[in-house]
């Protein structure tokens, strides 16, 4: 669904600046946290807490990046309209049943986790298909992101501090209720099927519009 290059920056070459950049974003709020700065930067609420320093702001940035280089390397999806679609439905159906798993049929630790993976992959799946070029950078990026946040949540667990990696929702009743190191793992798995789809479905859509923003340009880097 899009007109590839030969000659477009491997992946990796590509998102190392980003999760970088990430890496000290995710560390300084750690660090902020553990001292107990103002709360209103370096919330410990579960969630976050729509703190302005975190690194859920970085992932449509980096995805308009993301599209503008691909789109300038001759990598511009065929059909905007339709691969923004995609990347909708990959970030509603994952929420569906993550909803529908855990607050409604309240399924039990660790079974509820079951329906959101499949959501995950299947709405990861969905994001690919709308624009293989702009999806690698995105997907990894955002894979390497949350098993870093998850690396942390377990190291945050380990040495029972007070920060909101490790912390669930207490509305969540079917979480809420564990034990310190099941509420980790379960922190640990939203990671994986919540966090993880969402980034990339979030990704592509601003992807997308790094694309259209940009447009295909004359003297676009031409393939070999």
């Amino acid at each position: 669904m899009s007109a590839t290059s030969t000659r477009t920056t491997p992946t990796f070459a590509m998102v190392r600046w980003p999760l970088l950049l990430t890496a000290v974003v995710l560390f300084v709020r750690l660090g902020g946290e553990l001292a107990g700065l103002a709360p209103s930067v370096f919330s410990r609420e579960p969630g976050g807490g729509m703190s302005p320093l975190g690194i859920v702001w970085l992932v449509p940035i980096f995805g308009l990046v993301f599209g503008w280089r691909r789109t300038g390397e001759r990598d511009a999806p065929d059909r905007p309209g339709l691969a923004a679609m995609l990347a909708f439905a990959g970030l509603a159906i994952p929420a569906l049943l993550a909803f529908l798993s855990v607050s409604i049929f309240k399924v039990p630790y660790p079974g509820m986790f079951v329906g959101p993976a499949i959501g995950a992959l299947i709405g990861i799946s969905l994001c690919w298909r709308g624009w293989p070029g702009a999806f690698w950078p995105v997907f990894v990026y955002s894979l390497v992101t949350r098993i870093l946040v998850s690396a942390i949540t377990l190291l945050a667990g380990y040495a029972e501090w007070d920060t909101h990696f490790t912390k669930v929702d207490p509305k969540m009743e079917v979480v809420a209720s564990l034990s310190h190191w099941q509420q980790v793992l379960a922190a640990c798995g939203f990671q994986a099927v919540g966090w993880l789809p969402v980034s990339v479905a979030i990704g592509m859509v601003f992807a997308v519009v790094g694309s259209v923003v940009r447009g295909r340009r004359p003297d676009d880097r031409l393939d070999d």
